[in-house]
C-alpha cells in the first residue's frame, strides 16, 4: 500500500474512535430514566401548536472509562492534564408524545466498536464501513421486529405501526446494542431521556428526524 494511501486508511479509522456525547443530567429537561416511563402519563406540550418528544440516550457513561482503555492498551503512563471527562452514550433514538418509536432517528456510536477492533488486531482491516454497516442493518432489524407491530385489513394493505414503548424493551435495545459492539469493557451504564417540544407539522411531508448521533461524514468515504 502506497504512504498515501496508508495515511487515509489512519484517517478513515480514527473517524471510528469519535465519541457520540450524551446531554448532563443536570440539564434542563434531561433525566436518567424513571421508573414510569413519562409518555404513559401522559404529559401535555404547554402550546397547542407543539407536541411533546423524546431523546432517549442508550447506554451513557463517563469518557475516562474509555481514556483509561486507550491508556492501558498502549502502556501510556503520561498524565494528561488537559483531559475533561463527559458523558457519552452507545446510542440513541426518539419516540414521539405517545413513546412510540419515530422512524429513522436510530444511531449508534461508532466508538465501542471500534476500539473492539482495536483490542482484537484489526486496525489493519480495510472493511471497517462495511462491517459496520451491516451492524447497524441488523439494528434496525431489531427495532423493527420488537418496536413495531404488522396489520394487514380487507384489501390486503400491510400497515407496520411502532408500538408504545417500556422501559424493558429500552433496556433490552441498550444489550443488544452492547453485545453486537463486543467491546470487553463493560462500564456501568444509565438510560437518560431529554424532553423537548416540537411544533406539529401542518403538513404530512415532514422531513423525517434526524438521529441525535451523527457520526463522522468521512468514515463513509
Amino acid at each position: 500500500m502506497s504512504d498515501h494511501k496508508k495515511l487515509l486508511s489512519c484517517w478513515h479509522k480514527l473517524e471510528h474512535f469519535s465519541p457520540a456525547d450524551a446531554p448532563k443530567a443536570s440539564e434542563n429537561f434531561v433525566e436518567v430514566l424513571p421508573e414510569r416511563e413519562p409518555w404513559k402519563i401522559p404529559l401535555n406540550s404547554s402550546n397547542p401548536e407543539k407536541t411533546i418528544k423524546y431523546s432517549i440516550f442508550l447506554g451513557v457513561f463517563d469518557s475516562s472509562i474509555v481514556n483509561d482503555f486507550v491508556k492501558k492498551y498502549f502502556n501510556d503512563k503520561r498524565v494528561n492534564e488537559n483531559f475533561r471527562s463527559s458523558k457519552i452514550c452507545y446510542a440513541s433514538l426518539k419516540l414521539d408524545i405517545d413513546g412510540r418509536y419515530i422512524d429513522e432517528s436510530f444511531g449508534i456510536s461508532t466508538l465501542p466498536w471500534a476500539l473492539h477492533q482495536l483490542e482484537n488486531g484489526k486496525i489493519k482491516n480495510d472493511n471497517w464501513e462495511l462491517a459496520f454497516q451491516k451492524i447497524e442493518e441488523d439494528l434496525e432489524e431489531y427495532i423493527d421486529l420488537k418496536f413495531k407491530s404488522t396489520f394487514t385489513d380487507e384489501f390486503d394493505t400491510v400497515t407496520e405501526v411502532s408500538r408504545i414503548l417500556s422501559n424493558d424493551q429500552l433496556i433490552n435495545l441498550q444489550n443488544k446494542v452492547e453485545a453486537v459492539c463486543k467491546w470487553s469493557v463493560k462500564p456501568e451504564k444509565e438510560i437518560y431521556l431529554k424532553r423537548f417540544e416540537k411544533f406539529i407539522p401542518k403538513k404530512k411531508t415532514e422531513k423525517k428526524p434526524d438521529t441525535d448521533i451523527l457520526n463522522s461524514f468521512y468514515r463513509k468515504i
